[in-house]
């Protein structure tokens, strides 16, 4: 039974399996986490399991006879002596490609969580996926030793009875032993003469198994589904939003829509360097004097960041400062936001504070505002720095 929640899978099946003198009813639950004693159960799932449920000329009938009958009895000692790697070794190269690619999938995830996904939400996340129990896992071998989680109790004799078995059937590179238990193991000659055994091979099949490549391909899709929303988003009332209406507001010359999405300690700063140009355009006498006390104001800009805006126009209106900014690019320079500025992610931080990263590793903090729009933060000391101390400098040598 599946249960959809956030669009990430959580189902739980049960299997038996048995032989003459061992029940085992293991329990393979898919979100691991509600179950600790998952993975020292998910050995006898893959191993009886899968066993259960496989069928099936050469240099020297006789000599594959004991190739077959000696892999199986190392297959049944490593069971025994709980040797995952034995078993690994014993695994078919089709299994080991699977295993491996589903390591690198679940490490892709992890990263992709860490990168993608707060804080709050990485435990639940991680859970869904089993990486508490599986992630960080250094290659196939290991995830393997993992999924299997041998139980540290030994089989008794009365199982190692049930395992007797009839001579090996071998046809061609296939071969299959059945126990007096009934059970049916098969083999596969590698490419590299060794007989290999098939059991493993429906790991893929398994409930847990299936279901966290579900989960991470969910992960992968939200993702991508996040990752266009940064690319198309022009709300306000998102930070990925705030952030591509900033950049095409600094582009096109919107001034106004620039200063909306300023935090208001950055508007104060740009209005105190607007309060002191003005005060020192209008404050000199009439005549002459007045012309050449704003020539020498002018000139004196030349060394701010101000020297390509024109007084009279920067001047004309409360919001004509702002404007010129944007139209000489000056504010995009200076924050660093161009035609090319591109989200590569949103760091929520909390509910009212996030961190947009761009695809050239530059990050913004973006902050939400009273109205809910949320608005570039923490600017007002580069536009100090940049802007009106050096205007205070220029305006106190004339």
């Amino acid at each position: 039974m599946c249960k959809e929640t956030n669009r990430i899978r959580h189902s739980c099946g049960s299997a038996t399996s048995s032989t003459n003198s061992l029940q085992v009813t293991p329990q393979v639950c898919v979100n691991p986490s509600a179950n600790p004693r998952m993975g020292r159960r998910l050995w006898v799932a893959i191993v009886m399991l899968l066993g259960g449920g496989l069928l099936g000329g050469s240099c020297s009938e006789e000599q594959e006879l004991h190739e077959v009958t000696a892999t199986f009895e190392r297959l049944i000692e490593s069971i025994h002596e709980q040797d995952a790697d034995g078993l690994w070794g014993l695994t078919t190269d089709h299994l080991r490609r699977f295993v491996t690619d589903l390591n690198t999938e679940l490490n892709e995830a992890e990263r992709l969580i860490r990168t993608y996904f707060p804080g709050w939400q990485h435990d639940e996340l991680r859970s869904r996926l089993a990486l508490e129990r599986l992630g960080g896992a250094a290659d196939g071998r290991e995830l393997f030793t993992r999924l299997l989680e041998l139980e540290r109790a030994r089989a008794d004799a009365g199982v190692r009875a049930g395992l007797e078995h009839d001579p090996p059937d071998v046809q061609g590179g296939h071969a299959r032993i059945r126990t007096r238990a009934g059970e049916t193991f098969a083999f596969i000659r590698a490419t590299d003469g060794t007989w290999r055994a098939e059991m493993f091979d429906n790991l893929r099949h398994q409930p847990l198994v299936v279901t966290l490549r579900a989960n991470a391909q969910t992960l992968r899709e939200n993702v991508a589904f996040l990752r266009e929303m940064y690319r198309v988003s022009q709300r306000p009332s998102t930070p990925e939003g705030a952030f591509n209406s900033l950049r095409d507001a600094l582009v096109k010359g919107k001034g106004r829509v620039v200063i909306e999405l300023l935090d208001a300690p950055a508007r104060e700063v740009l209005e105190q360097v607007r309060d002191k140009l003005h005060a020192s355009y209008t404050g000199a006498s009439s005549g002459n004097s007045r012309r050449v006390h704003r020539q020498r104001l002018q000139a004196a800009l030349a060394e701010t960041h101000l020297d390509e805006v024109s007084l009279e126009e920067a001047l004309a209106s409360q919001h004509s400062l702002f404007q010129a900014l944007v139209d000489n690019e000056t504010l995009g320079a200076l924050f660093g936001i161009d035609s090319d500025s591109a989200i590569y992610l949103v760091r929520l931080i909390s509910r009212t504070e996030a961190v947009v990263v761009t695809t050239e590793a530059d990050e913004f903090l973006f902050e939400s505002g009273p109205t809910g729009h949320w608005q570039l933060a923490q600017m007002d000391d580069l536009l100090r720095a940049a802007l009106l101390e050096p205007l205070e400098a220029a305006l106190a040598a004339l």
